[in-house]
């Protein structure tokens, strides 16, 4: 809040600043200088119907002004460049017009026109001012957010590492578990321990990406599903997984485990028929599309409901696609998650080292 007042008080300084200046230095149509007793007296002749053009072109300009720079700051929202300097020009082509037009009513007919040049320096002036404005307000909240992330997730590798969890160690036990088990008389057996070898690996060593093939999410998707099938008889849990489209993107890693691991929670239940599907949509190169629905079971045991995860999904979201994500949830006789993100390409992205 603070800052904000301090924003408010620098924009109304710098109006008034460049409103002087302009009406000191054009309205201006004389200056006398008489001495009377020694005494020196500047008196001042203003041109009232040049200070009345002025101020309209003041007030115009400042109409330019704000919607170029909201047209600016539309770029931390993923709009492309390309529209954003469209809407720029097209702003100021505009506001030239609407001056004339305002110049044209009958009340101003009779008034001494500005000069061509001196309308288009004002404009382009405040045009130019609320660019760089806007550039750095987009600049100071992209690396706000960025350093806000990067604290949260260094908190996160803390919290990690307090754990005392020892990835090396469970690997360990995990391969001892693997030679001890007979493949053949325990294929499910051998195979439930292979794909939990694998989420703990993902887990471990690829959350610690800032992007993550969505690929590999899928994958990890999939083989967590597997594992928790095993909870269940055979057809009491449907679980369909379906991918449309192609195109490689890059996301944050994990960010759509906490929908999956819900409707496992909320959608699955032993001696209960149930279907959970989930939908990636990969067929356009600039956004990607997921979805996960599953029934909502009458009777739930003690203990599974709460929010937290969700609840800290939507602040990730929120910090790592800032203005570039949708989240829908519905919820009735079936519950519906429905994401949308502008993704990163992976032809056009790096991975992280």
């Amino acid at each position: 809040m603070k800052r904000k007042g301090i924003e408010v008080l620098l924009n109304l300084l710098f109006w008034g600043v460049t409103a002087w200046f302009i009406l000191t230095s054009f309205a201006i149509l004389s200056q006398e200088i008489e001495i009377i007793n020694e005494v020196e007296t500047v008196r001042t002749t203003w041109s009232g119907s040049i200070i009345l053009l002025l101020s309209i072109l003041l007030v115009v300009s400042a109409g330019l002004f704000y919607f170029n720079l909201w047209n600016i700051t539309r770029l931390i929202r993923g709009i492309s460049r390309t529209k954003v300097f469209a809407y720029g020009l097209g702003a100021y082509s505009l506001s030239l017009l609407i001056y004339r037009v305002i110049l044209a009513l009958p009340v101003l007919s009779t008034y001494p026109k500005l000069s061509q040049g001196l309308v288009f320096s004002i404009l382009l002036f405040y045009f130019a001012v609320s660019f760089g404005y806007g550039i750095s307000k987009v600049w100071l909240q992209s690396e706000s957010r960025r350093q806000q992330l990067e604290l949260e997730k260094k908190q996160a590798e803390l919290d990690r590492l307090r754990s005392h969890l020892q990835p090396h160690f469970l690997f360990n036990v995990l391969n001892n578990l693997m030679s001890m088990v007979d493949q053949h008389q325990h294929p499910k057996l051998a195979d439930s321990i292979d794909r939990l070898s694998g989420l703990l690996r993902h887990v471990v060593y690829d959350s610690g990406l800032e992007q993550n093939p969505v690929e590999k999410e899928i994958d990890f998707i999939r083989n967590y599903a597997e594992l928790q099938l095993l909870r269940f008889e055979a057809g009491e849990v449907d679980f369909i997984l379906t991918v449309e489209g192609d195109h490689a993107h890059r996301v944050e890693p994990g960010i759509f485990l906490p929908f999956i691991e819900n409707a496992f929670k909320h959608g699955a239940a032993p001696e209960e028929a149930s279907t959970i599907q989930v939908h990636f949509d990969l067929s356009r190169e600039d956004r990607m599309r997921f979805s996960v629905s599953n029934p909502i079971l009458p009777a739930l045991p003690a203990g599974q409901k709460g929010g937290t995860g969700l609840k800290a999904t939507r602040h990730r979201l929120e910090l790592v696609y800032p203005d570039r994500h949708q989240l829908t949830i519905a919820s009735g006789t079936t519950y519906r998650v429905d994401l949308e993100l502008v993704s990163r390409s992976l032809k056009n992205s790096n991975p992280a080292s």
